[in-house]
C-alpha cells in the first residue's frame, strides 16, 4: 500500500510561511495545543477539534489523499468526492475515445451502471496521527555518529510501526518533522475502487477565452473538479457549471 505523500498528510491544514512568524506548517492534531487560540482570534468559528478529533467525526474525516498526488473533499454521505479536474484528467483521458472525447465534451454518470472504474487511481483518509517522538528517538545518545543514531532510529521505527494499534485493512508509517526532531505515527485507510462520476467540458462557456501555449490552455488557478461514487444518487445533475466528481464504491470497510 504506498503511502501519503508528506504535503498531503497534513489534511491541507499547512499554510506556508511567508510574512508573519505564526504562519507555518500545522499539524491537525497540534491545533487546539498551539493555534487555536489565535485562530479564533482572526475569525474562526469552528473549534480545533472540528477540525481535528480521533473520538468523533471532525474534517479530517472528509479530506483525503487522491492517488497519492492530489487531495480531495467527501462531500456527500454516499462517499461522493470532489477534486481539481487536473488530478482527475489522467483517468478522464484515458476513458476518452474518437467518438467519446471526455476532455471536450466533458462526462457525467446518470446511474451506477454508467460509472467508469480507474484501477490505478485510489484514495486515502487519515485515521489518527500519533506522536512517537520519544519511541523513535528511545536510545539515542549524544556521543553517537550520525550513522549509528540513524540505525536506531529506523530501528525504533520498524518496531514501532509493526505493533502500532489499527485495524486489520488500515496502514501505518512514521514520518519525521521539523528536521527529524518530531516523529510521528499515520494511520489510514486506502479505497482502491474509485469510479469517474462526472466531469465538465474542458473548453466550457468560461474557458473559450484562456490563451493556448506550446504546452496546450493555460488553466485558471480556481480550476474545475472531478468526482467518484459508491451508491446511486437519485439527481445525478451538478449545481455547479465546473463541478466534475470522483468517489470510492466502498466507503467503510466491510468486516
Amino acid at each position: 500500500m504506498r503511502n501519503l505523500r508528506i504535503p498531503l498528510v497534513a489534511i491541507a491544514i499547512f499554510f506556508t510561511s511567508l510574512l508573519r512568524a505564526e504562519e507555518g506548517m500545522w499539524l491537525p492534531m497540534l491545533l487546539e495545543k498551539l493555534n487555536e487560540k489565535d485562530m479564533k482570534a482572526k475569525g474562526m468559528k469552528i473549534s480545533a477539534r472540528d477540525i481535528y478529533n480521533i473520538n468523533g467525526s471532525s474534517l479530517k474525516d472528509a479530506i483525503v489523499s487522491f492517488g497519492g498526488f492530489c487531495t480531495g473533499e467527501v462531500i456527500s454521505n454516499k462517499g461522493l468526492i470532489l477534486t481539481n479536474h487536473h488530478c482527475g484528467f489522467d483517468a478522464i483521458q484515458n476513458h476518452s475515445t474518437l467518438n467519446n472525447n471526455y476532455i471536450r465534451d466533458g462526462f457525467w454518470a446518470m446511474n451506477n451502471a454508467e460509472e467508469l472504474p480507474n484501477p490505478s487511481l485510489y484514495v486515502t483518509f487519515i485515521v489518527r496521527i500519533d506522536d512517537v517522538t520519544s519511541q523513535v528517538l528511545a536510545g539515542i545518545t549524544k556521543g553517537m555518529k550520525e550513522s549509528e543514531r540513524q540505525s536506531v532510529v529506523d530501528k525504533n521505527i520498524k518496531e514501532l510501526n509493526g505493533r502500532a494499534k489499527k485495524e486489520s485493512w488500515q496502514a501505518s508509517f512514521i514520518r519525521p518533522f521539523f528536521e527529524g526532531n518530531q516523529y510521528f505515527l499515520f494511520v489510514t485507510e486506502t479505497y482502491n475502487d474509485i469510479r469517474l462520476v462526472g466531469a465538465p467540458p474542458l473548453l466550457s462557456e468560461t474557458m473559450e477565452k484562456i490563451p493556448i501555449t506550446g504546452f496546450g490552455p493555460v488553466i485558471l488557478a480556481i480550476s474545475p473538479c472531478s468526482a467518484y461514487m459508491r451508491e446511486k444518487i437519485t439527481n445525478r445533475l451538478p449545481t455547479l457549471p465546473t463541478m466534475c466528481l470522483m468517489c470510492p464504491s466502498v466507503r467503510w470497510p466491510l468486516i
